[in-house]
């Protein structure tokens, strides 16, 4: 049943304004004219619009709504009764044809007046239409984005009252899940903190320990067992728990990926890193026979030149130490820090909704 609105602005309008017109023109039976515009405007002229749904639905009322300071009600309306301004001439002119013979109706002008006066009312059809659905997923437990539940100084009708108690219990789930969502985050942050930082702190274990068997070595007082063996340990300690932590952050590239692309690719991603890994090995393979090659090292002799006992040490030292700040230096440009992760697991999971 749809909703209209009785504009009784329009009538009084348009019964004055053809008053005027009977008065100033000498309209024949002008009186009875204008009281039977007055009845028809009474039985309401409807708009074609609402006309075709009326016969299209085989209606016999329409919905109205009432919204004053005092009161706000719904009425209906009979529509049965009402005509269209075409209908509303044509019987007009039936009566009147037979009322007063040869005279055309038409020098009254009263079509021009026989304006519309019952109008679609689209703002009330569309709040009843969400307001109806409402109450079925509102009765479901459901509220959907963006769904009217009252109006201001609308009556809280039975199932109203439902859908805000229903509203309630899914603002309260929300928060409480927002919190646990706001902790997690939080602890994620705080993890990539802590996985960053230890990162740096053992990879400047791992320098440090080299530097120490770099002075052990070139300091002769100092060229001891057990303080190499302490020196090995520190940088054996540092690159390998750097190592481990280096793992951490694959998911982060994971995650960052499906932001980006759309596609979550972790195999290719730790397949990626494997390889790399496997290219490093391959490389420590290789390049210390070509350094020892440059330098002169002889595994014959019982006694190795200066520049080949300078070439072992820049091996087992300066090389990786100068290959660990290089790492340093290139971390220090990771841009996946705590925030930027956050917002992208949440853009992730707002699209996986």
């Amino acid at each position: 049943m749809p909703f209209v609105i009785e504009e009784r602005e329009i009538a009084e309008k348009n019964i004055e304004a053809f008053r005027k017109v009977v008065k100033e023109n000498n309209v024949v039976e002008g009186d009875w004219l204008v009281s039977m515009l007055s009845t028809i405007y009474n039985r309401g002229i409807l708009d074609n619009s609402v006309y075709e749904r009326v016969v299209q639905g085989d209606m016999d009322h329409l919905r109205t709504t009432h919204n004053d300071e005092a009161d706000n009600f719904i009425s209906s309306l009979p529509a049965s009764s009402m005509l269209t301004s075409r209908q509303a001439y044509l019987l007009i002119d039936s009566i009147y044809s037979t009322k007063v013979t040869k005279v055309d109706l038409s020098v009254s002008q009263i079509n021009n007046y026989l304006e519309p006066n019952v109008l679609p009312d689209k703002e009330a059809d569309e709040k009843f239409r969400n307001q109806e659905y409402l109450n079925v997923t509102g009765a479901q437990g459901i509220i959907k984005q963006g769904q009217r539940i009252v109006d201001r100084g609308e009556i809280i009708t039975p199932q109203i009252y439902k859908n805000l108690q229903v509203y309630e219990t899914m603002l309260s789930q929300n928060s409480s899940m927002s919190g646990s969502e706001n902790f997690y985050m939080l602890g994620q942050g705080v993890y990539i903190l802590i996985v960053l930082g230890m990162f740096y702190l053992f990879l400047g274990t791992a320098i440090v320990g080299m530097a120490m068997m770099y002075i052990f070595v070139q300091v002769e007082a100092l060229m001891r067992f057990d303080l190499l063996c302490i020196a090995q340990f520190v940088k054996s300690t540092g690159i390998i728990v750097a190592t481990g932590y280096m793992w951490a952050l694959v998911p982060e590239v994971v995650s960052f990926g499906e932001y980006t692309s759309g596609r979550r690719i972790a195999g290719i991603v730790n397949a990626l890193t494997g390889i790399f890994f496997k290219a490093g090995m391959a490389l420590g393979g290789v390049v210390p026979g070509m350094v020892l090659a440059f330098v002169g090292f002889n595994a014959e002799l019982p006694q190795q030149t200066a520049l080949a006992e300078q070439g072992i040490l820049w091996l087992v030292c300066v090389i990786p130490a100068i290959l660990l700040l290089l790492a340093i230096w290139i971390i220090s440009k990771y841009e996946l820090e705590d925030d930027v992760i956050d917002k992208i697991n949440k853009e992730i999971e707002a699209r996986n909704k």
